[in-house]
């Protein structure tokens, strides 16, 4: 079963504005990613734990977020309407939490068991409204089994390591002034998830690479690495977008082929 890839049509699409800026430009309330810290393949027991990377400013800062799971949606042209009503759980909380203990309520639970086979997909949809009204979407749809049998272990695309301007980006350094209306090379290392196929076994999957700023735009802001490679290079141009400001914020996010689980990083850069 391989998650579907509904992220970017979500969040972007959405909130495209009338003066045509790139995509990968930040400039208002957007969501980037979804990370489930937990397991990538889900039982009954599981619990959920997910990160959502989300852009805000102050002037369009976060008033609440709201979390609806179902195990069966109808899909997009649905709206992700759950296909029996009993199983979907919603939860709204005031800050970016996704933390969540119970997946299916016993009467879901009991309904689920008696269908066959037991593998079914968690469709995580993710709301998240601003003080000024506001709305940004994003799903995540997580492999769900019901059965006994042990299960294989799923595992994420990752970033080894990161260039910005030929310096190596770390948690912990930070990356030297950067010169306004410049281009700036940046090379990310990543390493690759592995997926259930459709036959529910193992199989790798090709990580894709997303940039986003605060200032300038990208070359291309979807890299892929190319056969039997694990690096990608991006252009970025500080210029023609929030070029007045004296700092960017530069966000790295990957994700598999599929566009389902999610590594990132984010390096806050001084300008000049």
């Amino acid at each position: 079963m391989k998650t579907k890839f509904f992220f970017l049509i979500l969040s972007f699409f959405s909130s495209c504005s009338d003066d045509f800026e790139p995509r990968s430009y930040l400039a208002r309330l957007e969501v980037l990613a979804l990370k489930q810290n937990g397991p990538l393949l889900l039982k009954e027991d599981s619990n959920l734990n997910i990160t959502p990377v989300v852009f805000e400013t102050e002037e369009n800062s976060i008033k609440n977020n709201t979390w609806t799971l179902c195990p069966v949606s109808k899909g997009s042209r649905s709206n992700y309407e759950c296909a029996i009503p009993v199983c979907q759980k919603e939860i709204t909380a005031d800050k970016l939490n996704g933390k969540i203990n119970t997946l299916l309520e016993p009467a879901c639970l009991g309904i689920l068991k008696a269908k066959n086979p037991k593998m079914f997909s968690l469709t995580i949809l993710y709301t998240v409204k601003s003080k000024q009204g506001e709305e940004r979407k994003s799903l995540l749809e997580l492999p769900l089994s019901l059965d006994s049998n042990p299960l294989p272990t799923v595992t994420a695309p990752t970033i080894s390591e990161v260039k910005i301007n030929n310096e190596i980006a770390t948690d912990d350094k930070a990356i030297s002034p950067l010169t306004l209306k410049t281009k700036i090379p940046i090379i990310v290392t990543v390493t690759k998830g592995k997926g259930l196929s459709k036959e529910n076994t193992l199989e790798d999957k090709d990580p894709l690479v997303y940039f986003y700023s605060t200032v300038g735009k990208f070359k291309a802001s979807t890299l892929v690495p190319k056969s039997g490679e694990t690096t990608v290079e991006a252009e970025w141009s500080l210029t023609d977008y929030g070029i007045t400001k004296d700092k960017a914020d530069l966000y790295i996010i990957v994700r598999d082929e599929t566009g389902g689980q999610t590594e990132w990083i984010k390096k806050e850069i001084p300008l000049q």
